[in-house]
C-alpha cells in the first residue's frame, strides 16, 4: 500500500484473542513477515473496537470464542469496515466445519484452525497475504461449489511428518 508521498507502508493487523498464548504466537508470526505489522492485540470486543477504531487496521485475526459477545455477532459488526479484511482464527473452523462457510457468508474472507497455527504458520501468512492482494476471492464461499481462499490455500500444503 502507498503512504505518504508513495511510500509504501506496512499492513496493520490487530489481533484479537482471548488466548494470550495465541495472541502472543499470531504476533509473532505475523511481525516475522515483511510488510505487516501488528499495531494491537486483544483479549476482548471492547478493546478490539477501541484498537480498530484507534489504528484502522487493514487486516483483523479473530478468534470466534471471545468474551464480550459472540464472535459470529463481533464479525457482522465489523461489516460497515469496507476496508478491512477478516480472517477468522478458531478452533471451531476445523477442516470440514460448517462454520468454515459461516464466517464467509457473513463477512469474514478466509478462516484458519488455530490448532495449527504453530504447525503451519507458513500456510497462514500465505493465506493472509492471499487474502490481503486477491479481493475477488471476498466471499468465494457462499457460491455453491466454489472452493473457499482457505481450501485453495491449504490445498498447496502438505501435512507436517
Amino acid at each position: 500500500m502507498s503512504g505518504v508521498n508513495g511510500l509504501h507502508r506496512s499492513m496493520r493487523v490487530v489481533v484479537v484473542d482471548d488466548s494470550l498464548t495465541i495472541r502472543a504466537m499470531l504476533e509473532e508470526i505475523i511481525a516475522r513477515e515483511p510488510g505487516y505489522e501488528v499495531v494491537g492485540v486483544a483479549a476482548d470486543v471492547k478493546t478490539a473496537r477501541a484498537l480498530i477504531a484507534k489504528f484502522h487496521p487493514d487486516l483483523i485475526t479473530l478468534d470466534l470464542m471471545i468474551p464480550g459477545v459472540n464472535g459470529l455477532e463481533f464479525l457482522d459488526e465489523m461489516s460497515v469496515y469496507q476496508h478491512m479484511r477478516v480472517i477468522v482464527v478458531s478452533s471451531l473452523t476445523t477442516a470440514g466445519a460448517k462454520i468454515g462457510e459461516q464466517v464467509v457468508a457473513r463477512g469474514a474472507d478466509a478462516w484458519f484452525d488455530k490448532a495449527k497455527i504453530v504447525s503451519q504458520g507458513r500456510a497462514f501468512m500465505k493465506l493472509v497475504a492471499k487474502t490481503m492482494t486477491d479481493r475477488s476471492l471476498r466471499h468465494r464461499a457462499v457460491n455453491v461449489g466454489a472452493p473457499t481462499l482457505h481450501e485453495l490455500v491449504m490445498a498447496d500444503v502438505p501435512e507436517p511428518k
